[in-house]
């Protein structure tokens, strides 16, 4: 059939579906998968460190104790990414016009 999308699996000709996802998961903590595996995928680990955890814990034991200290460290975790991506931008700012600077820099 004319304009028909299909993929060989094997010796059979299989219809594909360009909405079809396909989602593995595995108990290994580190899955020894090859460079060709992590470019035709999207590998999410959701390993839960000790750490994390504890810092799960402490919020929600602030969040009953003191809600408007947990409030306050929400916002500042926002505030921070918010400032980090600003620093980026001015960073890339910089180089961008450094690079493309000529004559005397004071001058720009």
């Amino acid at each position: 059939v004319e304009g028909r999308q299909f993929v060989v699996l094997g010796d059979k000709e299989v219809d594909y579906d360009p909405n079809f996802r396909m989602y593995l998961t595995s108990k290994l903590p580190n899955p020894r998968l090859t460079p060709a595996h992590f470019g035709k995928s999207m590998v999410i680990n959701y390993t839960v460190t000790l750490k994390g955890l504890e810092d799960q814990l402490l919020s929600v034991i602030v969040k009953n104790e003191r809600k408007e200290l947990e409030e306050q460290r929400e916002r500042l975790i926002q505030e921070t990414s918010v400032n980090k991506k600003l620093l980026k931008d001015l960073e890339d700012a910089l180089l961008r016009e450094l690079s493309t600077s000529t004559g005397n820099m004071l001058d720009n």
